[in-house]
């Protein structure tokens, strides 16, 4: 994974010494975030964060983004550097107070956090307003099985 990122934050840098000429856009799709710390050592994990954190600080003006999915955006989850970074938060399901107050930084009454049900939560764009949110339906296609 380490050498992975490594190989986007080396494609930033290229970019940026190009002067950002016509790039396709990246996606760097980290699932399940909270496991890394897990399964990597102390110093992998703290290494993968401080390059992480320079992807999401510098990428987007090189077409570079990050997308990261985890249960719980805790700071024993996620360096609290890289939560308040993310420019688009998303969270999903029936969310707690601390999950809400966690994923938006922002507390409300458990009774005015809806019950959302599967694909259905709220967003945060920029940092503006909190609205709900509904993701899209992927519906498979049984032909192409």
């Amino acid at each position: 994974m380490i050498e992975f990122i490594k190989r986007v934050e080396n494609e930033m840098d290229e970019r940026y010494r190009d002067k950002f000429r016509s790039r396709e856009a990246i996606f760097l799709v980290i699932d399940e975030f909270a496991a890394l710390s897990l399964v990597l050592e102390k110093d992998e994990f703290k290494e993968l964060n401080k390059r992480l954190k320079t992807i999401i600080l510098k990428g987007r003006s090189a077409n570079i983004h990050v997308l990261i999915a985890m249960q719980r955006a805790s700071s024993n989850s996620i360096d609290l550097d890289i939560r308040d970074n993310t420019a688009i938060r998303i969270g999903l399901g029936n969310l707690s107070t601390e999950n809400f107050k966690m994923i938006f930084g922002e507390t409300r009454a458990e009774n005015e956090i809806l019950n959302r049900g599967i694909g259905e939560g709220y967003i945060l764009i920029d940092g503006e307003q909190i609205s709900l949110f509904e993701s899209p339906e992927i519906i498979k296609d049984k032909a192409l099985e």
